[in-house]
Formats: structure tokens, sequence, C-alpha cells
């Protein structure tokens, strides 16, 4: 993982946490991030939905396990309400899905997160199915 690439995507993560306010959601999708750098990792732990869908993720940190508060994990496709994606076409524009990333694997630190009540790994090229799943008690929507 290159420098650049890191300091590239810690710049935007803090800035959209930034723009996210006290709110309980992240929305980086379509940031084109290609990494979660561990040092933002516990900035990110407030929030209860973080969207990381539509960017060119490969892998997670393993710092992940510091999102107690998490709900909502998005890694890809989710059918949504109208309102809780942005388009790529214009900002004013909403969509019901959300295009996904490059993980082939669920990262086993997401089944330390047993809060996680949605999870969505749909357009990732995974090569199983996550066997971590009886891991996550409150899980009640999987998007694979």
């Amino acid at each position: 993982m290159s420098e650049a690439l890191v300091k590239r995507a810690t710049k935007e993560i803090k800035h959209r946490i930034k723009a996210a306010g006290k709110g309980t959601e992240l929305r980086l999708a379509g940031a084109g991030i290609g990494v979660v750098p561990p040092a933002v990792c516990e900035r990110m732990a407030a929030f209860a939905r973080i969207d990381l869908s539509d960017n060119q993720l490969t892998a997670f940190p393993s710092e992940v396990f510091q999102w107690k508060q998490l709900r909502e994990l998005i890694l890809g496709l989710l059918h949504a309400h109208a309102d809780t994606f942005h388009s790529r076409q214009t900002k004013r524009q909403r969509c019901t899905v959300t295009d996904g990333n490059e993980l082939t694997v669920v990262p086993d630190v997401v089944f330390e997160l047993e809060g996680l009540e949605v999870l969505s790994v749909a357009r990732n090229a995974l090569t199983a199915l996550p066997a971590g799943l009886p891991c996550l008690p409150r899980l009640r929507t999987l998007s694979v």
C-alpha cells in the first residue's frame, strides 16, 4: 500500500467525518478510497452506519474492532431507501443501489462487531460466503 494512497484516503475520510458532524452515518460511498488507514479507525468508531461502497477496497484494517457502535456496514450493493445513496450522475439525483469494492473475503475482524445488524458485501469479488456469520447474533440483513 503506497504512502500516497494512505495519505489521500486519510484526508478524504477525515473530511467526510467532519462533514457528518454529530450524525450517526458516515458516507464514504464513491470516495475513491482504496484503503481504510488504521490511523482513522478510532475516529470512525462513533458511527452507527458506515457506507464504504463503490470504492476500491481490497482489505480492511484490524482496528475495525473499535467500531462497537456500528449497526450497519455497507461494503457493496444494497437496495435501500431512495434518499440514502447519491447517484454518480449528479449530487441532486438519488438511486437505490450502490456498487461494491474489490474484497475477496469478508475480513474476520468484521465478525467481532457483535452489534452489527446489517452487512452488505454484494458486488465484491467474494470467493465464498463468510464463515463467521454465526458470530453476528444481531445480524438481520445480509446482502451478498
